[in-house]
């Protein structure tokens, strides 16, 4: 928060006196993924919509997301956003690297525009907020991991910094179970058939001692 508080005092003297922002209703989404155990630099997308009739004007951001799973660790934020437009593209302060906090259970991003000029969000339409990786544990079992906000630390801001409501959507990350990897299947195969064939000849003995 402290990068951000920043640059918000002094983006607030440049634009003192601007009109009153229009209120909408603002959605803060984590994007809901699977992942395999030993998964590496694998990625969720964090998403702001504007649900609401009338056009929202952003002009600073900061989310918290966590999980309480050690099997996850939450790496870095970034403004690559792939499933929708990053809020501030090819305006972003702090991009591409919009995270702070070290690789863990918490993960925090947040940007305002390089020109402080807020970005209109019009009704019904999302933007990404950061495209966030994380790494899953190499033992981690076969489970439903909860990606969850801070919502006393998340925060976004109008054309005057003035915080904005927001309403928050957690995601999930589905473990999936652990597989033999293609590669290992034909020895399977052989390993079923040799056992098959061991069997068949002890039956074969027995019947000739008969």
């Amino acid at each position: 928060m402290s990068k951000m508080s920043l640059i918000v005092v002094a983006a607030a003297a440049l634009i003192f006196g601007s009109p009153p922002a229009a209120r909408a209703s603002v959605l803060f989404t984590v994007q809901s993924v699977s992942a395999s155990p030993g998964d590496v630099n694998a990625l969720f997308e964090v998403d702001v919509t504007n649900t609401g009739p009338l056009a929202v004007q952003l002009s600073a951001f900061n989310f918290v997301i966590q999980t309480s799973s050690s099997d996850i660790t939450l790496k870095q934020a970034t403004t690559g956003t792939l499933l929708h437009p990053y809020v501030f593209a090819g305006n972003s302060l702090f991009g591409p690297i919009i995270s702070t906090l070290t690789p863990g259970l918490h993960m925090d991003g947040s940007d305002v525009p390089a020109n402080f000029m807020a970005q209109t969000i019009a009704p019904q339409v999302t933007f990404g907020l950061g495209e966030v990786s994380f790494d899953v544990a190499p033992g981690a079992p076969a489970e439903i991991l909860q990606i969850m906000f801070n919502a006393t630390d998340t925060s976004a801001q109008d054309q005057n910094f003035t915080d904005i409501p927001l309403t928050f959507v957690n995601g999930e990350i589905t473990i999936r179970s652990a597989t033999p990897l293609p590669a290992t299947l034909p020895l399977f195969a052989t390993g079923l058939g040799a056992l098959g064939l061991l069997g068949w000849r002890r039956r074969r003995k027995v019947r000739a001692a008969a």
